[in-house]
């Protein structure tokens, strides 16, 4: 706070006006949407390299930033990242982001943003988007940008390949591809990790852009479960066996 504070003093002794920095406020949509596929197909926002304050639901956390909120669905969430040792405000806290809006590797998000504050508990807006691989696939930008950043929920998924050290890819009952990041370092991974053939029950989290493919991140234990394929058991049979 004393460091914002300082940055303003020292701006306004320099005739900045203080919209410039605090930017101008915009839904996260507004940040998000776009038909522009740009010039390497990754849709960057239209407030590229702009500072602007936006709001929003803490819905995620992952290990190097987090992922706010203004409703489910497709444009309505965005990544602010903060580093490993950054300060990741709690799941369903509202915060007021202020900052330059940057495009890494194709994702829109806060990079080391210049505000963060914390305004208590927000509205419930977390729900996961349920999705299949046909209307997010991993590879294409045109039908999957919207998603970006945004809590999705595959289901019935199997895994199908685990290329590098970067991703696992799985297949689900439409046939088409999706991926979740193996990355340790910056979402969960379940022990022993992903295998060719294991199937699950579902797997959730925020879809995050690595140029023109898109990575379910997990951000926790919760949000991934293997597919229980245990055979029922007989306990009891009506009438006894033996009984006619």
């Amino acid at each position: 706070a004393l460091v914002t504070l300082a940055l303003v003093a020292l701006w306004a002794l320099m005739g900045v006006p203080s919209h410039a920095v605090e930017g101008d406020t915009r839904t996260i949509y507004d940040i998000q949407y776009t038909t522009i596929p740009g010039g390497n197909n990754t849709y960057p926002s239209p407030y590229v390299s702009q500072v602007v304050t936006t709001s929003g639901t803490v819905c995620a956390v992952l290990h190097r930033g987090y992922i706010i909120a203004q409703d489910s669905g497709p444009w309505r969430s965005l990544y602010v990242f903060v580093g490993a040792g950054g300060t990741k405000p709690s799941k369903g806290t509202l915060v007021q982001v202020t900052g330059a809006i940057t495009e890494y590797q194709g994702t829109t998000e806060f990079s080391y943003p210049t505000r963060v504050r914390q305004m208590g508990e927000g509205p419930n807006v977390c729900t996961p988007t349920i999705v299949t691989a046909a209307q997010a696939p991993y590879n294409n930008p045109t039908l999957t940008e919207q998603y970006e950043s945004v809590i999705v929920e595959y289901r019935n998924i199997t895994i199908t390949a685990v290329p590098d050290q970067y991703m696992a890819l799985f297949v689900d009952s439409t046939g088409y591809t999706g991926a979740i990041s193996i990355r340790s370092g910056y979402s969960y991974i379940p022990p022993g990790g992903f295998t060719v053939g294991q199937r699950y029950e579902y797997v959730r989290g925020p879809l995050i852009a690595y140029y023109q493919q898109y990575r379910v991140y997990i951000p926790s234990a919760d949000d991934v479960r293997l597919l229980d394929q245990t055979p029922p058991t007989v306990v009891t049979t009506e009438p006894a066996n033996g009984a006619t």
